[in-house]
């Protein structure tokens, strides 16, 4: 195996589902990267922690990785109990909104 399918299978059983209540201290410290619905969370979380700056650019260039924005920032804070799905990636969280 390699570094990035190790990497993989251990992110893989660490993602979970968590609530902007606990996102935004994290969000608050700039340690959140928002992934959009096009790219899977587990992809991105393992390009960021193999330092895989060619996906991350890539992603972060079309807007598909992103922090959250000032706009988001507040409508979230208005919904404390809006669900994401995310991952810890020490020192950062890599999270993405649930839409069901």
């Amino acid at each position: 195996m390699t570094y990035q399918d190790d990497l993989r299978e251990k992110l893989a059983g660490d993602i979970d589902v968590t609530t902007w209540r606990d996102l935004r201290t994290h969000a608050a410290r700039d340690r959140v990267f928002l992934v959009a619905p096009s790219v899977p969370l587990l992809d991105a979380a393992v390009a960021i922690g193999s330092d895989d700056a060619e996906k991350v650019g890539a992603w972060v260039a079309s807007g598909a990785l992103t922090r959250p924005t000032a706009t988001q920032l507040a409508a979230w804070e208005k919904t404390l109990d809006k669900p994401f799905d995310c991952v810890i990636l020490s020192p950062y969280v890599v999270a993405a909104e649930r839409l069901d």
